[in-house]
């Protein structure tokens, strides 16, 4: 009976990860950047995603296999596996060193949670090459160009600064002219 209850979750889950709508998003994302500063350029960034309410709810109901409203274990490791189909679409992210496009050199799902009902996921991204942030302006924006998932800025603002140079910094954002992507902001620091 689980067995079957499961693979119907699981096709729900899959179809909701697999239709490719253009007209609007089915998939609503809070997302932020967040960048360590401890010296003047970086190689490594982080992003963190906080899914709807009603995916995160249709995707735990499909993965959460022993019904405690976690993610846990061998549950966990099917559901970064799922999230990793979002690597066709470069995790949603938009990133760029002085206007021009910039590929990631990795980008690992480092960890998955349920937090408050909502799924939580935090990625660590591998720069392909080392930022110097006081000769180089790096800009960052999320854009789902398939329209099917959309990735808003946090509250708190779409990059979040810490470390010791962190002060240094200047971040300026702009709304986008891309219909994908709501905004970018850039960091330069001095």
């Amino acid at each position: 009976m689980f067995r079957y209850l499961k693979m119907y979750l699981l096709g729900i889950t899959t179809i909701l990860f697999s239709l490719s709508v253009s007209a609007h998003p089915h998939i609503f994302v809070d997302g932020y950047y967040s960048v360590i500063v401890n010296s003047t350029s970086v190689e490594e960034i982080e992003a963190f995603w906080l899914v709807d309410e009603l995916t995160s709810t249709s995707i735990i109901m499909g993965y959460d296999l022993d019904f405690d409203g976690q993610i846990t274990g061998q549950e966990k490791e099917e559901l970064i596996v799922a999230f990793d189909s979002f690597k066709e679409q470069e995790y949603f992210l938009k990133i760029e060193k002085d206007g021009q496009r910039l590929l990631p050199y990795h980008v690992l799902i480092a960890d998955l949670q349920v937090r408050n009902e909502q799924l939580w996921l935090r990625l660590e991204i591998i720069l392909p090459d080392r930022i110097n942030l006081q000769s180089s302006t790096l800009s960052l924006a999320f854009g789902d160009d398939t329209m099917y998932t959309a990735v808003t800025p946090d509250q708190a603002g779409l990059i979040q600064l810490s470390g010791k140079d962190a002060e240094s910094c200047t971040l300026t954002t702009r709304l986008s002219e891309e219909i994908t992507i709501d905004s970018w902001s850039a960091l330069r620091c001095y």
